[in-house]
């Protein structure tokens, strides 16, 4: 589906459904959708389905259900369907710029997402993602969040700038997600682990904030999510840390 201009969309854009085996992709369109600009939903588990979703230009209004931009829906984490969504230009005013749901083959880079009143720019639910170099900023919401993740994720060389959290991390993570070389610029707190958050210790793997701080909440033992910095990169550690010994270098 490419080169297609929509507006006032109520429900979906775009709507593809896949059913195993299915191949497609959804390329250069203009989408002003009051609901969802494109859906992409597996329908069976197991299958060898793929599915691009690039160089578009979206935007949602969030005024009709379903309030998120780009949907990604699996049936459940066995699912070895590949999806990936990249080079495209959102804008977000429904829940989330880009959400992704019990899905195991994702990979979402390079979009650019402006939160405009969206909760996040790209939320993973139960999944297994690649997120990497996109470009999230905004006044509301969370850039990246992370939840109840008990499959490996690669959050890396993202730029999160003045939303309120940079990367939200929630629930069972296990312990060899991967987060590194992300920018964090003047968010309200650049990284925030809440509600037993755990991601294995990140050494050296070249994050940076300015003008931002991480926090964690009381039901997270930071023990288990250590993060431990190069001597010879001061400017990048953040400005705030709770608790204190969480960072260390």
């Amino acid at each position: 589906v490419r080169d297609n201009q929509m507006t006032n969309i109520l429900q979906y854009g775009i709507l593809s459904l896949g059913s195993g085996n299915t191949q497609g992709e959804a390329k250069h369109n203009l989408i002003n959708s009051d609901a969802t600009a494109i859906a992409y939903i597996d329908l069976f588990a197991g299958g060898a389905s793929t599915f691009r979703i690039y160089d578009n230009t979206l935007t949602n209004a969030g005024i009709f259900s379903p309030f998120d931009c780009v949907i990604i829906s699996g049936t459940q984490t066995d699912n070895q369907s590949s999806v990936e969504v990249d080079h495209n230009v959102i804008s977000a005013s429904g829940s989330h710029g880009i959400d992704a749901v019990s899905h195991n083959g994702l990979y979402i880079h390079e979009n650019i997402i402006t939160n405009v009143t969206a909760q996040n720019g790209i939320r993973a639910v139960v999944c297994r993602a690649e997120i990497e170099c996109n470009d999230v900023t905004g006044t509301t919401g969370n850039g990246i969040y992370v939840l109840n993740s008990t499959i490996v994720n690669d959050l890396s060389f993202n730029n999160l700038s003045n939303t309120p959290t940079g990367i939200r991390i929630w629930g069972d993570c296990p312990a060899d997600n991967l987060i590194k070389c992300n920018t964090f610029l003047n968010n309200g707190t650049g990284l925030q682990y809440v509600n037993s958050a755990m991601t294995g210790d990140q050494i050296n793997t070249g994050n940076c904030w300015t003008g931002t701080g991480a926090s964690a909440d009381p039901t997270v033992n930071v023990l288990l999510s250590e993060y431990i910095m190069p001597l010879q990169q001061p400017a990048c550690f953040p400005a705030l840390v709770n608790p204190l010994f969480w960072f260390s270098q």
